[in-house]
């Protein structure tokens, strides 16, 4: 069966789901495979269409997305990187999607996309300058007569861009934007030109920091390098400060999966006091391939990241009648 990239989650475990997921129920379902629905979701369907199509296709019926199915399915594309499986679980617990826009909860202005690209740190700016400057009528199409305002704001100091963004948030925690400005950002991130800008700014940026961290600590199996991913993108990367390093040095020869783990505590440890928790609950799952997220139950493996030599995952994936 080869290395897995998606599969259908047991219950009680959250369900797989994002763009690499959204792809292979459109590709099974152009060749007549029906997945019920094309929702972006790994459920039954697309379980029940994978085990049909790698039946007809003489490839072992595991009902995975895995890298024997892959090229069947898709003969003229590249198979599913490092920076897609880490993608998709990193954005699952952001929680935006491509679409979703919230307000100046946090100090950050404005969130928005599919790792959270906030106008006080200006990656949003990036993310729309981008958009803008490969397709100049993608912004006007969004958000219409707004859009002139959009683009001014972009070009002002970061103080004057916060004052705006407090203004279009609503509520006693200005978490919500005003409706006009969140169905703005919603229909733009259905976009293919929104959508690509958002992979390749969490590539450019964030991947580039996974890597810089996975090579100075060890963590280079897809493992370690989700969870430096994850780092990168809720934390900014590791610090390089003393206390990994000392924490490190006080086991003899860790194993890679206790390397991640002392590494996610003092990550969590560095964050403010306040989201220390979800700190530690994000980055506990990756560094040991189970745990629980915003009330939801992870299973990495079922993302198709593991450190290959990980017994942390001891099912097997589920047959068509346990489904």
């Amino acid at each position: 069966m080869g290395q897995i990239y998606a599969r259908r989650a047991v219950s009680g475990f959250m369900p797989v789901r994002g763009a690499l997921v959204f792809r292979t129920q459109e590709g099974l379902t152009q060749q007549g495979f029906s997945t019920r629905g094309i929702d972006g979701i790994f459920g039954r369907g697309t379980q029940a269409a994978l085990t049909a199509f790698q039946h007809d296709s003489g490839l072992p019926n595991s009902g995975a997305l895995d890298e024997d199915t892959w090229p069947v399915l898709f003969p003229t594309s590249e198979k599913p990187t490092d920076f897609d499986l880490a993608l998709a679980l990193t954005s699952t617990f952001e929680g935006h999607g491509f679409q979703k826009a919230v307000g100046n909860f946090d100090g950050a202005g404005v969130t928005w996309g599919i790792i959270g690209f906030t106008l006080a740190g200006g990656e949003l700016a990036k993310v729309l300058s981008a958009i803008d400057s490969n397709t100049s009528d993608t912004l006007d199409r969004a958000f219409g007569a707004m859009a002139s305002e959009l683009r001014d704001v972009l070009t002002r100091p970061r103080a004057d861009q916060i004052t705006w963004a407090d203004g279009i948030s609503l509520g006693a925690q200005k978490l919500h934007l005003r409706e006009d400005w969140a169905s703005g950002f919603a229909r733009l991130g259905v976009t293919e030109a929104a959508q690509n800008a958002q992979i390749d700014r969490a590539r450019t940026k964030y991947w580039s920091i996974a890597q810089r961290d996975s090579d100075r600590y060890d963590l280079t199996d897809p493992q370690g390098r989700a969870l430096c991913f994850d780092i990168a993108v809720q934390n900014g990367g590791i610090n390089e400060g003393p206390q990994i390093q000392e924490a490190l040095a006080e086991e003899i020869d860790p194993t890679p999966q206790r390397r991640r783990e002392i590494i996610a505590e003092q990550v969590a440890l560095g964050s403010r006091k306040l989201y220390q928790e979800d700190v530690r609950s994000r980055k506990m799952t990756l560094a040991t391939g189970q745990g629980t997220v915003h009330g939801g139950r992870f299973n990495t493996a079922d993302w198709g990241i593991t450190d290959l030599v990980s017994d942390n995952d001891p099912r097997n994936p589920p047959t068509l009648e346990e489904a």
